[in-house]
């Protein structure tokens, strides 16, 4: 879709502090499920020193970054200073409670100790970098950076963190470094998105969320663009919008309100719903549409602060789009619904199937080659999910209409044609697992056809022999 993170070289520091000058080892912030509540006082055996030592982060908006500041100070006999900090969900402290930023004195390492971003895979820590060990006034440091918090109420966070301030001092052999920790709990502000919000005028505001055009589909993914939909943050750095993690789930499945907006479809028939939400930025939401049982006209709003009662409960415009059961669609590496399609080569490792000046390390195809395509709009299939649901791998969710491939001009046999169906990394996502014919080097261009309808026309895959 249209919007779909080093250390700095370590010089010649004092003893004491600086045994972890990076941050490292994790899981020493105090979070009770983090190695038995393990802190920084392991290794650092100076006891408690003079020092105040707080975060200043506020009750979180979902979605909204901020910037929060973690301050040590004053420990009058120190030089040097230290910090590690996580945020938990206080329901489950095993679980991230939203994510950071680094800024040029903080950084982000996940729980396998391997430099940050962590990809949802692993709770992460925020630490501070070498450069940053130096008190920014005598006695006392500050550090800063970036939270972008959960996108939904998910109730109060913890932050445990904890600090180190180095007086370069060892006692038979054991660091005396003053060591402290702390636990901030922060609660979740109520959603109050001012508007007022609207979908942009004219065409193009509401389109399928692969090459972008004019008709959405069944279960299909869509991108909706307009203005205000998500109130810019101030937070330096400050991601362009939120994307939907794993704790923003609802029972496993995409929430209906992300960031405090939601989407209501429609349908040509005239039912009504809330749709699933997975990223929102100040112009841009993706969503994934309801089921269309039929062709004809759907009606799309995007609405603030969805659970709330006017006028704190803000809505836009109502836009009319074409819907269809199929409207098939194919995504692109470039996000732009144009050139080499969004593609793995099997028999290459896998590897991303792109120009490598699209995409480094890419690979071509060679005829015979069974590549993995990814798109959206194919319609229904048997077991059949419901929006919002991640499709399970048994039993494969195939396709129920009859669909045709041509690369190169070359339309492929249903025997070459070896999977078709739902993707299981996302809802709405779909896969075709297909041979390659043997059309001659270079981009090749690549359709996928579903009765009357046929993806864009414009999309490529590129091949060599």
């Amino acid at each position: 879709m249209r919007i779909s993170a080093r250390l700095l070289s370590v010089v010649a520091l004092p003893l004491g502090l600086f045994a972890h000058t990076v941050g490292t080892p994790v899981g020493r912030t105090g979070a009770p499920t983090d190695n038995g509540g393990l802190t920084c006082n392991e290794c650092h055996k100076g006891g408690l020193g003079s020092a105040n030592f707080t975060v200043s982060v506020l009750p979180y908006t979902p979605g909204r970054s901020q910037t929060i500041s973690i301050i040590l100070g004053i420990d009058s006999a120190a030089q040097d200073f230290g910090f590690q900090l996580t945020a938990r969900l206080a329901s489950d402290t095993t679980k991230d409670a939203g994510y950071f930023l680094p800024t040029d004195d903080s950084q982000v390492y996940c729980a396998d100790g391997h430099a940050g971003p962590c990809g949802g895979a692993a709770v992460q820590f925020l630490t501070h970098t070498a450069a940053s060990t130096t008190p920014s006034s005598a006695g006392k440091r500050i550090w800063t950076a970036t939270w972008v918090p959960p996108g939904r109420d998910i109730g109060p966070v913890h932050f445990y963190v904890a600090g180190v301030a180095g007086i370069n001092t060892m006692i038979s052999g054991t660091k005396e470094d003053h060591t402290y920790t702390t636990d901030f709990i922060v609660p979740a502000a109520p959603c109050n998105l001012p508007g007022p919000v609207s979908i942009a005028a004219g065409s193009g505001s509401v389109e399928d969320g692969a090459s972008y055009r004019g008709t959405i589909s069944s279960n299909g993914l869509i991108s909706i663009f307009g203005n205000n939909f998500m109130a810019p943050s101030t937070a330096v750095p400050s991601p362009v919008g939120y994307s939907a993690t794993t704790n923003d789930l609802v029972n496993g499945n995409w929430p209906m309100e992300l960031g405090c907006v939601g989407v209501q479809v429609t349908t040509p028939d005239g039912t009504a719903s809330r749709v699933p939400v997975f990223f929102v930025s100040p112009g841009q939401i993706n969503a994934q549409a309801p089921k269309f049982a039929a062709s004809g006209q759907a009606q799309v709003q995007v609405i603030l602060n969805p659970d709330a009662n006017p006028p704190q409960k803000v809505v836009s415009n109502i836009y009319q789009v074409k819907a269809a059961p199929v409207a098939p669609s194919l995504f692109t590496f470039n996000g732009q619904g144009t050139g080499n399609v969004a593609a793995l080569d099997a028999n290459k490792n896998n590897g991303y199937l792109a120009d490598p000046s699209v995409v480094p390390g890419g690979v071509s195809a060679a005829p015979g080659d069974i590549i993995q395509i990814y798109g959206t709009g194919f319609g229904d299939t048997n077991p059949a999910y419901q929006p919002g649901v991640f499709a399970e791998i048994s039993p494969l969710p195939r396709l129920t209409n009859p669909v045709s491939v041509t690369i190169g001009g070359v339309a492929l046999s249903a025997q070459d044609i070896q999977y078709a169906g739902l993707a299981f990394d996302a809802p709405g996502l779909y896969q075709l697992n297909v041979r390659v014919p043997n059309v001659p080097d270079g981009d090749q261009l690549i359709s996928v056809t579903m009765g009357n309808s046929t993806s864009q026309t414009n999309a490529t895959i590129p091949v060599k022999h």
